[in-house]
């Protein structure tokens, strides 16, 4: 007996529709929000779009101009924009090498890092609440207040959307992929510190700083030392997820199939929008920072009384509201030109009442706060202003404390020299 067996060719399952629909989606304006608030749906799109670089690298230039629009002079120095494109460079790819799962033979190092750089530039929306000019509206003190909510804010959050993105791009679990960000945060937060100048610790009080300064100086003087001091707790956590993860067996990261097509026209019209927002208010902006520029460079150039006639054909609103000209009382910078110089262009020549105004703050900041600073030399000099200078009667009305102490020390050297004939022994 014969038995005829019959098959029937089975049908090959079709991966699910979503995954399809998912592969075939654009970085869109709604994903950008949702990649935001850390969407794990919207970071998938972006990772897989090509456009996600553009689109990222606009959202940077658009940052940068943020930044700088109404704090540098972009027409001698534009290179000043390349700086956060420069930044990020470097730290999303210390960042990928960090969390990059180094044994997926699906994904190229390379074809893998793009993906994860348009992820990573795709933060920089965040950044745009940089250009908010609290100083056009608030006092010192509430603008370096008003900035550093603002940091602290858009710090966190790009903080934990990293996380959140390291997390879904990875596939390790969020507590490792915070600790894997936060350390590389906390060093680099303490390298800033320590590298960028703010105003010099006043342990014996030898100068007087305004509350702004005082402000900035004590926030950067606690970060400073939190980081650093914390540091070592945050590097051993990172090694030990590091490692934990990487003997573990977590879900599969998703496949980074590159989508094909043209970009997304609304995303593409946000982000070049987000550049012509800041682009309009140049011409008005820069024209403070030109003026700024001028100044500050006859004044470190030497060319005081140059410098303050310019200065003195203008009105304070036409300069940045937040400038401080050189040279800045308290910080670790060379004094130059130095306040003494200054002063005595300012006894002989009828500056306007606003460059006085500020000058003479500085040079009460800088000498009649104490007597840290004062030698037989600057004494001299220091008597010498205050009698000569317009204002030289209600300083030392104001000061006379201090002014008593300065000619009682003065009074042995003059007396010695007058006293004292030529050819004496």
């Amino acid at each position: 007996m014969t038995i005829t067996m019959t098959t029937r060719p089975t049908q090959m399952t079709q991966p699910p529709a979503a995954d399809v629909d998912d592969t075939r989606e654009r970085l869109s304006v709604a994903h950008l929000f949702g990649f935001l608030i850390g969407r794990r749906e919207s970071i998938v799109v972006a990772a897989r779009d090509r456009a996600t670089l553009i689109v990222g690298f606009l959202f940077v230039m658009a940052a940068a101009l943020a930044r700088e629009y109404d704090g540098e002079d972009l027409r001698r120095e534009p290179w000043h924009l390349l700086i956060p494109l420069a930044a990020s460079l470097g730290l999303s790819f210390l960042l990928f090498v960090i969390v990059r799962r180094w044994g997926n033979p699906e994904r190229t190092f390379w074809g893998e890092y793009r993906s994860f750089l348009g992820l990573f530039w795709l933060t920089a929306p965040l950044a745009l609440l940089y250009g908010i000019p609290y100083e056009r509206f608030l006092s010192p003190l509430g603008a370096v207040q008003a900035n550093l909510w603002t940091l602290a804010i858009v710090a966190t959050w790009r903080v934990a959307l990293m996380t959140r993105v390291v997390s879904v791009f990875t596939g390790r679990s969020a507590i490792a992929s915070f600790f894997l960000v936060f350390v590389l945060a906390d060093l680099l937060a303490a390298c800033l510190l320590l590298i960028v100048p703010v105003p010099t610790l006043q342990v014996m009080g030898g100068i007087r700083l305004t509350e702004a300064e005082h402000l900035l100086q004590s926030i950067s003087y606690t970060v400073a030392v939190c980081a650093v001091l914390s540091s070592p707790l945050w590097l051993l956590t990172a090694i030990i997820s590091w490692v934990k993860s990487r003997d573990a067996a977590p879900p599969p990261p998703p496949p980074l199939r590159p989508t094909a097509g043209p970009a997304s026209r609304g995303i593409l019209t946000l982000a070049v929008a987000a550049i012509a927002m800041w682009l309009v208010f140049l011409p008005f902006t820069q024209r403070e920072q030109r003026l700024r520029s001028d100044a500050e460079r006859m004044l470190r150039g030497g060319d005081i009384r140059a410098a303050l006639a310019a200065m003195s054909r203008h009105e304070r609103h036409d300069y940045p509201p937040a400038w401080d000209p050189p040279p800045r009382i308290g910080w670790p910078e060379p004094e130059q030109p130095p306040v003494m110089d200054v002063m005595k262009v300012l006894a002989a020549e009828p500056d306007a009442p606003w460059v006085r105004e500020l000058y003479i703050d500085k040079f009460e900041r800088r000498w009649l706060h104490s007597v840290a600073y004062w030698n037989d030399e600057n004494l001299a000099e220091l008597l010498a202003v205050l009698d000569t200078l317009p204002e030289g009667a209600a300083l030392k009305q104001k000061h006379s404390d201090m002014i008593g102490v300065a000619r009682s020390a003065t009074q042995p050297a003059l007396t010695t020299t007058s006293t004292t004939q030529p050819g004496a022994p």
